[in-house]
């Protein structure tokens, strides 16, 4: 059977006035519509649909997922969908980074890291360039390789245990949807990342008889590696090391007037030498590291709620609390 089909049509000469219209042979593909098991080795088949389902009023029930081999991802309204919802998130969190690190969101510059201002550079980077995309006819080839680009940019920022990117589905032009959508989700996994801070600032709400309360979920708790305690007091710092850790209790909420009462410890306190490098480093302050270990840890852990007391005199003292998460 030949590959192209025979039709005849009237051709003007553009070239000459004087000569009217040619009847000349054109061709076109011979194109038949069959299903998979009827295409021979003496086809060339390219799939066009699937059908998942046959109803009995004769309607046909197709797969939305699959992608045929296009020249120009735009005919696929799946991929531009993809497309779209990618640019909008990029622009969200560019913008969400760039408060924090203006200040504008009034907290978030106060754990500012080099980086924030990194990623913030690769989103600021592809946020025009795949809004360009979005307006141009490419092949759904050229789609897949900036994305990769972007997950293995992203990925030495947001994956803290590997700074490698994941593997990703390769790129097959006869069904594009199985690669293609493999590296649309990991790019969304990735920008949802990278709103997770480094380290979180903790609250802490002075209560009665001189407690500070910390109100802390036990889901946060567990996103923290560490748990960091600042001081900062009006008096040499030697005596503020000397004195401050012997007289602090930091306990469960529920527990911790127990605690005081009968003079009991409550976790232990260990100075560090260097804050954590995702805390901002501040002149006169003295860095702590919660010891998060035995019986009233787990009680934390698994209820949240977590408390301070400080007896003593230390004039115009001045206490930080952070989460800090390995990123």
């Amino acid at each position: 059977m030949a590959r192209f089909s025979v039709h005849e049509h009237d051709i003007r000469d553009a070239n000459s006035l004087g000569r009217g219209a040619q009847l000349l042979q054109l061709s076109h593909l011979r194109l038949r519509l069959l299903p998979e098991k009827a295409v021979t080795g003496a086809w060339i088949g390219l799939p066009l649909t699937r059908i998942t389902g046959l109803n009995p009023d004769g309607r046909i029930d197709i797969d939305h997922d699959l992608i045929p081999p296009i020249i120009n991802y735009q005919a696929s309204s799946l991929m531009c969908t993809w497309l779209s919802w990618i640019n909008d998130l990029i622009r969200m969190r560019a913008d969400s980074l760039a408060e924090r690190l203006t200040g504008s969101d009034n907290h978030g510059h106060e754990a500012a890291e080099v980086s924030d201002y990194l990623l913030l550079q690769i989103l600021n980077r592809f946020e025009p360039l795949l809004t360009h995309l979005a307006k141009t006819p490419l092949a759904p080839e050229v789609l897949y390789r900036y994305l990769s680009e972007l997950a293995g940019e992203l990925s030495t920022y947001v994956r803290p245990q590997t700074r490698r990117p994941a593997e990703y589905k390769e790129y097959k032009h006869l069904t594009p949807y199985a690669g293609v959508k493999s590296l649309v989700d990991e790019v969304q996994f990735l920008l949802n990342a990278v709103l997770i801070r480094g380290a979180q600032r903790i609250e802490l709400k002075e209560g009665t008889y001189g407690i500070l309360n910390a109100v802390v979920a036990p889901s946060d708790l567990a996103d923290f590696s560490t748990l960091v305690l600042a001081i900062k007091a009006s008096m040499p710092t030697d005596v503020l090391l000397q004195h401050f850790a012997a007289q602090t209790k930091i306990g469960p909420s529920d527990r911790l007037p127990e605690l005081i009462r009968s003079h009991l410890p409550g976790l232990a306190l260990q100075v560090l030498p260097v804050p954590p490098r995702q805390i901002p480093f501040q002149a006169g302050y003295i860095y702590y590291d919660i010891r998060r270990e035995g019986a009233l840890w787990e009680h934390i852990a698994r209820y949240g709620g977590m408390a301070m007391h400080t007896a003593g005199e230390f004039p115009g003292l001045e206490t930080e609390l952070w989460g800090v998460r390995d990123k």
